[in-house]
């Protein structure tokens, strides 16, 4: 008589094994890429809230002592050949036609540094723009959404979910 000693995973086994590892690894990296999509957005919106908060009190000041020095930053209006803002033009992310647009100001890293905001990952060549006016922020790279949309200002990237 032979016996018939056997050890070891079937082939079987082995596949469904393989199998249900793959689909959670896949589940997995769908939950991560959300999740970083989030922290990215928080991110954004804080950096965009910090700005926000100063123009406030810059805008406050300005009004207060009736002296629109006070502003800081370089008018959009005054600036030429940025690619950046003429693209944002364009898409109508800012609209020259509006009253105020003559209180749409960039801000440059030197301009961020100086009034003391803390946006440490801002490199030489970026900036965001401010409208004093509206106290509206945008972020001309823009935020782009699980939804295939990119927003670029505080009020939109605020309401995403």
């Amino acid at each position: 008589m032979r016996v018939n000693n056997q050890k070891g995973v079937s082939l079987i086994v082995l596949v469904i094994t393989v199998i249900v590892l793959a689909i959670l690894a896949t589940i997995t990296a769908q939950e991560l890429g959300g999740i970083i999509n989030q922290i990215d957005k928080e991110n954004i919106s804080t950096d965009l809230l910090l700005i926000q908060a100063k123009a406030k009190v810059l805008k406050e000041k300005a009004s207060f002592n009736s002296d629109d020095t006070i502003l800081k930053g370089e008018k959009i209006s005054e600036i030429v050949n940025n690619a950046k803002i003429e693209e944002l033009k364009e898409k109508g992310v800012i609209n020259t036609a509006e009253e105020n647009y003559d209180k749409y100001y960039l801000l440059n890293k030197e301009t961020i540094d100086e009034l003391e905001i803390g946006i440490e990952k801002m490199g030489e060549e970026d900036f965001y723009i401010v409208n004093y006016a509206t106290e509206e922020v945008i972020f001309p790279e823009g935020y782009k959404h699980t939804d295939g949309n990119t927003y670029y200002k505080l009020s939109e990237i605020s309401n995403l979910e």
